[in-house]
């Protein structure tokens, strides 16, 4: 097991970051977590009214059926981008229902889908009966 990027918030200068807003707005970027040289992770909201069909940058690897199960209205859904600035190049777009949290992640390098991961089960909301699989 590698403890590469890890740190404690308050030595060194290392800062604990945020893993959510509370009223995202468009534009808006924050440290997730960050370590000079060691962990430097940025998110910034690039949507809070996210609806697939609307913005080809933003459905770019996204599931439209998944998408049409949580994002059918402005507000329903936000998409965030996240990155590294160790890491240029490497880039993923994370999309969160409300809620239920993140739904889908997909992961960019120099602007071409690598990899998804979306959700495909939970128990606690009627949205995720029969959910479409990846």
């Amino acid at each position: 097991m590698s403890i590469d990027g890890s740190f404690k918030s308050g030595r060194d200068g290392d800062k604990g970051g945020l893993f959510f807003l509370k009223s995202p707005t468009v534009g808006a970027a924050y440290f997730e977590e960050f370590s000079l040289g060691n962990a430097e992770d940025v998110t910034q909201v690039l949507s809070t009214t996210y609806i697939f069909g609307g913005n080809a940058d933003l459905d770019q690897g996204v599931p439209s059926a998944l998408a049409a199960r949580f994002c059918t209205a402005p507000g329903d859904c936000i998409v965030t981008k996240n990155y590294s600035l160790l890491e240029p190049g490497d880039v993923a777009h994370k999309y969160y229902a409300k809620g239920m949290g993140v739904i889908l992640e997909v992961e960019f390098t120099d602007d071409q889908v690598q990899a998804t991961s979306q959700l495909v089960n939970c128990n606690f909301d009627a949205r995720c009966q029969n959910l479409p699989l990846p």
